[in-house]
């Protein structure tokens, strides 16, 4: 913005936001319009019609203008081409309305909500019709472009104070009288031209030209601090309060205090014109501002939406209009706890069920209706009951339960759904609400639903109370958990319902790396620079599922997170990329094995960051199958496990019962559940009438209104002791003297195992105790096979040294030749498993041989491949050389023919070991020597069928594809000729073996 000297930006996004005016993007947005002079608009949403659902960032930040969408008649015929007139033009009924949580009025002002827009080609047309504040957005942009132009022609001064204040006192007011005017449309329609008139004639009082109000409001039993008054809890109508209102003059950082600062003197005049406060009527107003105290008595005010505000004019210039305005908004509900049969002067009767008959309700096209109720307590879920009066068409109707929570988005506590009804046609719906709050119930025919329309509709609450509420933990370790369920309103049939769906594998980071960055997108103004925590996650399943990786301190949080960005990534072991996700987690599907999470965290604060550096992750797995949590009527039968509650029953008003929830047992948990670990789920207990069915309970169905339950996982059952062996005689028990000599040959195995020869010296102690030990112990096995893996080390760290090979070869035949293979296949042959003393020990030993020989045999092979693929290398070099001269000499044949004899003689070797090997497993079948199996079919010449042994190889079901058998498979079809399946082979060992981990 800065770089190409914009004088406007325009946003068309934005979503809810769980704190208003605040985060990381405010900030910069604040710093982009009150630093650099640049008028920031974005659109107010799409979430409407209820109160307060406008988004961020438009609708609920200071520096940025929220825009409204509006439609006209014309535009509803030329553009939404209806089959009837618009008797006037309205607010969509999408369009959000204010006012924020703070108390600000969310929308500054509206603008056409239609246009007919260039999209994309892949839509196949030039253009399209597109509506929602996205579109009124840009073209409240274009008309203040036309002013800020303007204004330069003629050399007045540009600021966004300036704009605001001239655009927001000179807008058409739309619908002025109704409570939620303003909250709808703001200060109405932009009027371009009266603007640029307010301008030219406030050129010489705008002075200095930047200078803007910042308020601040403080109720004065509180501490919370807003923008404005807004007073929704049904306790905040039943006695007077008092505010304090402090506000602040603000300037440019640079205003020099001489020529500026000193000069800021505004006597300001205070009118409401709402009988209900009351306010100081004068305030002279200096640089460092004044703070003065307003009364609200609003106990006189019938139940329903009233705003007004408090409007600061300048006593020398009243016809500049407002210099900045306090809104008010008090929204007095309908408590259903008043005498039964009393109506809150809306025509809604409370009835003693804790209901309320809302009465006839009349539509017209875009029409809402709100109906404010103060939800009892004890109640846990509505339902709605609507009936549609006679009409010739069918009518829209958009459908609202809203409520709101601090700090918490209003998309969390509010219900939504669309609905079209016929004439005389039922609708019912049930949501989940929370006690002590104001439920908003917005009832709005759609506003290109044509024709007048009537509803009736009745709002009852239920609730099963339940104790401890909300967070109930059955600790596994425990085995149950006691819960107490009580209907405070009404009868209530009850049936609980307990499962765990989800499980919570809780990571820190193994790795921290902080450090800054220095490209040009990452440089802030001023040179200030962009830092970046990337943090290391290590991710270990045991089984294969759908996993979420979630940051629980930052996720959800956009445009009132602390942070510039968040985004993580998940990798297998061979770094290839399996998913992306950012503040918004996402699931991914993943199997047995080992992964890498990595996240990346941006700020220009590093020591912000630097706090995040052991920040836990939490990857939630989704079950496929939720573990169903046994409910029991008690104790006894909870530890007998019988008697589980299987069938509803009932809850007499104020009666209360109680149940006990587990144990789950062992078996039910995923295998990823190890101690410590959280299962997490849903709890319910209340019941909604059904149909009918064959469950006992009538076709019942669970209540909205759930409970989180939590489940921590106890520590594992020890395994069960080995059966005693027989009593078939003594077993035999070697002496001290022996048991000292073995106890110190196998030290000295551990001691040669651990030493890593990265030295000289190293090297030179290790072949000296190896062959001390061998000397002492030819026929130990695990001092064999320590030789053999450490000389598979070297030869694979010395690539096509035939004698390092040589050495693997040696060193497998010394493992092979010290087994006796004639007794270990008499011994497997056996039918039946040997019993008596020293059995258990004699199967331990032989399966030990077993494991050993075949390791051996496959190690020998894979050494004669790799030297059979040397020779055939060097064989092909001397073929092309047959006829070349040396010293003006020809090559003898001798040499070729012993190179062909010494590749026969090793060809015979691999095929007699290879035989060897398959009579103790079965390579085409094993996973792990089924890659041998296919060099041996190539080595016969038979391409395809070593292709086909490669298919399951390729494709495990646990783990990723080794990249030799992937690098295989792709030799094998360019052998083939199959060109095109070599080239999408290739391109898959490129995608899933990339050199190092992606940039972010």
């Amino acid at each position: 913005v800065l770089e190409n000297k914009c004088d406007l930006v325009n946003m068309s996004y934005g979503e809810a936001t769980a704190t208003p005016n605040a985060g990381r993007f405010i900030q910069l947005a604040e710093e982009l319009v009150y630093k650099h002079n640049v008028v920031y608009l974005a659109s107010a949403g799409n979430a409407g019609p209820a109160l307060s659902t406008v988004g961020a960032p438009g609708g609920t930040s200071t520096a940025i203008l929220g825009i409204g969408a509006y439609v006209t008649p014309a535009l509803a015929a030329a553009g939404h081409s209806l089959r009837g007139e618009l008797e006037a033009g309205q607010q969509y009924t999408w369009s959000s309305r204010g006012p924020a949580p703070n108390g600000d009025t969310g929308v500054n002002f509206s603008a056409p909500g239609g246009a007919i827009a260039p999209v994309p080609q892949w839509t196949q047309q030039k253009r399209q019709l597109m509506n929602g504040t996205s579109m009124a957005s840009p073209c409240a942009c274009g008309g203040l472009a036309l002013l800020i132009s303007a204004l330069k022609a003629e050399g007045q001064a540009v600021t966004p104070a300036r704009i605001r204040r001239a655009v927001e006192n000179t807008c058409l007011p739309v619908k002025e009288g109704s409570p939620d005017s303003v909250l709808t449309h703001g200060r109405g329609l932009l009027q371009v031209d009266a603007a640029y008139k307010y301008l030219r004639r406030s050129a010489e009082v705008d002075v200095p030209a930047d200078l803007r109000f910042e308020l601040t409001t403080h109720r004065s039993d509180g501490s919370a601090s807003g923008r404005g008054i807004y007073l929704r809890d049904p306790a905040d109508a039943r006695q007077p309060l008092t505010f304090r209102v402090d506000v602040s003059p603000k300037l440019h950082e640079e205003a020099d205090t001489r020529t500026d600062r000193l000069e800021v003197e505004q006597k300001l005049l205070l009118r409401c014109p709402a009988s209900w406060v009351r306010a100081p009527e004068v305030l002279l107003m200096h640089h460092n501002g004044r703070g003065f105290e307003l009364e609200l008595d609003s106990r006189s005010l019938p139940e329903g939406l009233h705003y007004t505000e408090l409007q600061a004019f300048d006593a020398t210039a009243e016809w500049r209009g407002p210099l900045f305005r306090v809104p008010i908004t008090v929204i007095k509900p309908l408590d259903p706890a008043t005498e039964p049969g009393s109506s809150g002067g809306s025509g809604a009767i409370v009835r003693p069920d804790a209901s309320i008959d809302l009465g006839a309700l009349h539509f017209q096209p875009g029409k809402e209706v709100r109906r404010f109720v103060a939800v009892p307590a004890g109640a846990g879920w509505a339902e709605l009951r609507i009936r549609a009066g006679e009409v010739d068409t069918p009518k829209s109707y958009m459908l609202r339960a809203t409520a709101l929570l601090p700090h918490t988005r209003y998309t969390d506590s509010e219900w939504r759904t669309f609905a079209q009804l016929s004439a005389h046609q039922e609708f019912t719906a049930t949501f989940a609400v929370t006690a002590g709050t104001t439920l908003e119930l917005t009832l709005a025919q759609f506003w290109s639903s044509l024709g007048d329309a009537s509803l009736s509709a009745e709002l009852s609450f239920h609730g099963v109370e339940v104790t401890p509420a909300k967070a109930l933990v059955i600790d596994g370790a425990a085995g149950n958990c006691k819960v107490y369920a009580a209907a405070p309103l009404r009868r209530e049939k009850v049936k609980p319902q307990a499962r765990l769906d989800t499980l919570r594998i809780p990571l820190r980071p193994t790795e921290a790396e902080l450090a800054p960055l220095a490209a040009p997108r990452d440089t802030l103004p001023e040179g200030r620079v962009t830092h970046r925590l990337l943090l290391t996650y290590k991710l270990s399943l045991a089984e294969g599922g759908k996993f979420t990786p979630t940051l629980p301190l930052l996720n959800w949080y956009v445009y009132d997170g602390e942070l510039e960005a968040q985004m993580v990534m998940v990798f297998d072991s061979n770094k290839q990329r399996l998913s992306v996700s950012d503040i918004y987690p996402e699931a991914v599907q993943l199997r047995k094995g080992d992964y890498v999470l990595r996240a990346i965290l941006r700020h220009d604060d590093a020591s912000l960051l630097g706090k995040l550096k052991d920040m836990p992750m939490v990857v939630e797995r989704k079950l496929e199958k939720p573990i169903e949590v046994p409910v029991y009527p008690s104790n006894s039968d909870s530890v007998k496990g019988s008697n589980a509650v299987s069938r509803e029953r009932v809850l007499c008003k104020g009666e209360r019962a109680a149940f006990f929830l587990g144990p789950v047992g062992d078996d039910k948990l995923p295998k990823d559940a190890t101690p410590g670990r959280l299962l997490v789920g849903p709890l319910t207990f209340g019941l909604l009438p059904g149909n009918g069915g064959g469950n006992g309970n009538g076709g019942a169905r669970a209540c909205p209104a759930a409970h989180q339950l939590t489940f921590v996982v106890p520590p594992k059952k020890a395994d069960p002791p080995a059966p005693p062996a027989a009593p078939a005689g003594e077993e035999v028990k070697p002496g001290f003297d022996a048991q000292l000599a073995e106890a110190l040959r196998d030290a000295q195995v551990k001691l040669l195992k651990d030493l890593k020869c990265e030295t000289e010296d190293e090297k030179a102690a290790y072949e000296e105790l190896q062959a001390q030990l061998l000397a002492a112990h030819p026929t130990h096995l695990p001092l064999l096979l320590e030789r053999l893996q450490r000389a598979q080390r070297a030869a694979a760290a010395a690539k096509g040294d035939a004698a390092a090979q040589q050495a693997v070869i040696a060193a497998a035949e010394g493992v092979v030749a010290a087994i006796d293979a004639n007794e270990l296949a008499v011994y497997l042959a056996q039918k039946c498993a040997e019993e008596g003393p020293g059995a258990a020990q004699r199967k331990k030993d032989m399966d030990e041989r077993k494991a050993a020989l075949i390791e051996a045999l496959a190690a020998k092979c894979a050494a004669l491949l790799e030297l059979l693929d040397a020779e055939k290398a060097t064989g092909a070099g001397t073929d092309s050389a047959a006829a070349a001269t040396s010293d003006g000499q020809e090559v003898q044949p001798e040499a070729a023919d012993k190179a062909s004899e010494a590749q026969d003689g090793a060809n015979e070797a691999f095929h007699a070991a290879f035989r060897e090997l398959r009579k103790w497993v079965d390579t085409a079948a094993d996973e792990k020597y089924v890659l041998l199996h296919a060099k041996r079919e190539v080595l016969a010449g038979r391409l395809a069928t070593a292709f086909k042994v490669l298919d399951k190889a390729a494709s495990p079901e646990d783990t990723p594809a080794p990249r030799d058998v992937l690098e295989l498979r792709a030799s094998l079809l360019a052998q083939l000729g199959w060109v095109h399946w070599e080239r999408q082979q290739r391109r898959r060992i490129t995608a899933a073996f990339p050199p190092s981990y992606p940039l972010f």
